[in-house]
């Protein structure tokens, strides 16, 4: 729904963050509700986190995130910006944008721990190394295992790697455990690849991250692309200042932006600003595909991937090792 966008949400004076820009045009609407939480916290606005549902959020770790709505009860002007600068919207196949810690602290010591945390590993014959994981300790999940170390972080959940092979069907007579002997790493291919070597030819695969089930309560869902800047040509620091301090997601097509000041100093026309995304139909479909050939693998080691023995509590099992 294409709306015209208000951002007079009741606030006090001193907290209305008001659009000056010729091009605005106030309505008497705040996107259905959509950036808002005047309907309460515990109603299905204010528990709502699905971004197809909301343009900002009110629950508590918003703070942490800085994707408060403007009168979320935990906002705050100085919290919004740090939030938002500590977290990157990593954008994943068929989860979308997921929040995640992808930097080391400043005062990291360890250079190669930083670099594999910061940039990940240039080999990719090991896929684990780049797993995400998810801490039920704080609640935060990092872009790999490395990221977390440099964090403190140890109580950890590892992703769970999805193997899918496009030139496979799930009617092909083949079972996981006799994938699994057959994954082999082919290094001869101008773009080596893991895959499997299955009536005499290679089946390249791609590998790709899944929330594990006890842990997707606790990822922090988020607008992958969203422009959160302004343009390093805009020179109006006041809607700069505004840009970085608060979250009202709007689109044009398929961009979408923070808010509106963002989309203003984008040189975005404010009138073709709309309230939900375009669903735009492509020929690359980021979900995973329901009828190519595909194993979650079971990092414990279980009978998922025909392994007899688990590994213990302080072992991983590592598919992918050669």
């Amino acid at each position: 729904m294409w709306a015209l966008l208000v951002l007079c949400l009741g606030l006090p004076s001193a907290l209305l963050l008001e659009l000056s820009h010729q091009d605005l045009e106030l309505a008497n609407k705040t996107c259905d509700g959509k950036s808002t939480c005047e309907h309460g916290r515990n109603s299905r606005f204010g528990d709502d986190l699905d971004w197809r549902d909301r343009n900002c959020f009110c629950d508590e770790l918003c703070r942490r995130y800085g994707d408060c709505c403007l009168d979320s009860p935990f906002y705050n002007t100085a919290e919004q910006r740090r939030g938002i600068a500590s977290f990157t919207c990593v954008d994943l196949r068929q989860f979308g944008g997921i929040y995640m810690m992808t930097t080391c602290p400043p005062a990291w010591g360890n250079p190669r721990v930083r670099a594999m945390c910061e940039t990940g590993s240039n080999n990719k014959r090991d896929p684990i190394s780049g797993l995400p994981a998810t801490s039920h300790n704080t609640s935060i999940t990092y872009r790999n295992s490395y990221c977390a170390l440099c964090h403190g972080d140890t109580q950890l959940e590892l992703w769970t790697p999805r193997i899918e092979c496009p030139t496979l069907n799930i009617q092909h007579n083949l079972t996981r455990e006799n994938f699994t002997n057959m994954l082999v790493y082919n290094q001869t291919r101008s773009q080596p690849s893991w895959g499997i070597n299955f009536k005499d030819r290679f089946h390249p695969c791609t590998i790709d991250p899944v929330i594990p089930d006890t842990s997707s309560h606790i990822v922090r869902r988020c607008q992958a692309d969203a422009i959160k800047t302004c343009a390093v040509n805009w020179t109006n620091n006041d809607v700069r200042n505004r840009c970085e301090a608060y979250t009202s997601m709007v689109y044009h097509g398929n961009y979408a932006y923070r808010n509106p000041h963002c989309a203003m100093c984008n040189n975005e026309p404010l009138q073709y600003l709309g309230c939900s995304k375009v669903a735009l139909r492509t020929f690359f479909n980021k979900d995973f595909s329901p009828v190519a050939f595909a194993v979650l693998f079971d990092m414990s080691g279980g009978k998922t991937v025909g392994k007899v023995q688990p590994c213990t509590k302080t072992q991983l099992y590592d598919p992918f090792f050669r």
